[in-house]
């Protein structure tokens, strides 16, 4: 073999085949060289990039570093520039080839036609390697593995220290949505330009007056509640025509926007037609995607707590959940939450409500009975 420099002529001792092993983002790639001259005059192992662009691979180079892609566009490996050469450190697994002797080498990319490696001992098995014993192990949080080893809580367990691999395994299998980042301020600027509307139910348990849904509307300026009991899916319609009609007098001003989610109860065509009369525009969310109607969906959330610690504390039965909920209801417009300095109730009316009247749900209370119905004794 003669090499670029001197023309300088190397012995030829065997032919064999190397696999190059590299890590992309946690994930291993193998790269086969085929019929790899063995000559143990060369202090450094070289292969030309002509070969590799002769079996299909594209190249590109940018800001010192080449990469190098097979035939279908995935990226093999990254040879970065160091004193001149750009070099590459993989692992590496040798051949025999027909004489018996093994091919030695690991690889570093070399300047124009060439890559460099530096000679390294490598096994595809390492007892001592992290990523061994998080396959080993379930897969479990390598932090919890360290920790063990750390701690030498098992036998047979090795001194393990962290590294830097990702388990693209892991990844896959648990994926998470990424958290909805909040907006961290009220979008309007007035009651009824945003209404939150959202359909909590079925309960399991029906109501005394056979409720097992019920509708909250949330004005986004002053987070009041308004919700509303119904039987069946339906009623919505019903109940938000209702409602529309009462702030509007009330505040004289106009419902301009509306929030739900894809749900059927609010995209028939009946409710639809309604809303485009009044000239009320409707944002839906994205499927699966409740965290963008957060405001109504929270408030679900928190009613139905509620609901359940007032049926323990007054022990009463779970058919007078609706009586909890508008109770609740009541209560929440009463109150400052988040970062608000006055009530729902006051930037909704713009009065201040009083609470002196409030008793604990479930406490016991008596009718009177009019003098014209009382008899004697009673």
């Amino acid at each position: 073999m003669s090499v670029a420099v001197g023309r300088v002529r190397c012995d030829i001792k065997g032919i064999g085949t190397i696999r190059m092993i590299f890590e992309n983002n946690g994930e291993l790639e193998t790269v086969d060289l085929l019929n790899v001259l063995y000559s143990p005059r060369l202090r450094r192992n070289l292969i030309s990039d002509s070969l590799i662009d002769q079996a299909g691979s594209t190249f590109s180079c940018k800001k010192g570093q080449i990469n190098v892609y097979s035939k279908d566009g995935h990226k093999l490996f990254t040879a970065k520039k160091l004193n001149g050469l750009f070099c590459v450190n993989p692992r590496i697994e040798v051949n025999r080839n027909s004489n018996g002797k093994n091919v030695k080498g690991n690889s570093r990319f070399e300047s124009v036609n060439e890559i460099k490696p530096k000679i390294q001992n490598f096994s595809t098995f390492n007892v001592n390697n992290l990523r061994t014993w998080h396959n080993r192990m379930c897969h479990i949080n390598e932090r919890y593995i360290i920790q063990t080893s750390k701690n030498k809580c098992v036998k047979g367990l090795p001194e393990l220290k962290h590294s830097d691999f990702k388990c693209e395994l892991c990844k896959l299998a648990k994926s998470r949505c990424k958290p909805f980042k909040p907006i961290g301020k009220i979008r309007s600027s007035k009651p009824l330009e945003l209404l939150h509307i959202e359909l909590c139910g079925p309960f399991p348990d029906v109501a005394i007056g056979g409720h097992r849904y019920f509708l909250s509307i949330i004005d986004d300026y002053s987070r009041k509640v308004t919700t509303y009991p119904i039987k069946e899916k339906n009623g919505i319609f019903k109940h938000f025509s209702s409602y529309q009609k009462r702030p509007e007098i009330f505040l004289n001003s106009k419902i301009i926007n509306g929030r739900t989610d894809n749900g059927l109860e609010f995209c028939h065509a009946e409710f639809q037609s309604y809303l485009d009369d009044l000239g009320i525009k409707v944002e839906r969310t994205n499927v699966y995607s409740p965290q963008q109607n957060v405001v109504a969906e929270r408030y679900n959330y928190t009613a139905v707590d509620a609901i359940k610690v007032m049926l323990i504390s007054s022990g009463l039965s779970k058919g007078f959940w609706t009586e909890a909920l508008l109770c609740h209801t009541y209560v929440w417009n009463r109150v400052c939450h988040g970062n608000q300095s006055l009530t729902p109730f006051e930037l909704y009316s713009g009065h201040k409500p009083s609470v002196k009247h409030l008793k604990a749900f479930g406490s016991t209370a008596y009718s009177g009975v009019s003098k014209q119905l009382r008899k004697s004794l009673i």
